[in-house]
């Protein structure tokens, strides 16, 4: 009976574990998602200034 009982809770420890795994390996994909975001944010802010420079005739500092 007691490697049942064993067994049994070596299962749930694994499958806690795998839960685990899982919720850090989406927090990690999410975070990624939102670097990646806030990159491309700042770089269309960027374009959008440079472009606002030269139509004024000023000096592009991004290029």
């Amino acid at each position: 009976m007691s490697g049942l009982a064993t067994t049994a809770m070596t299962m749930s420890m694994q499958r806690v574990q795998e839960q685990m795994m899982m919720s850090m390996l989406k927090a990690d994909a999410k975070a990624q998602q939102q670097m990646v975001n806030m990159l491309m944010e700042n770089a269309e802010r960027i374009q959008a200034d440079a472009g606002q420079a030269k139509a004024r005739g000023g000096v592009d500092i991004y290029v």
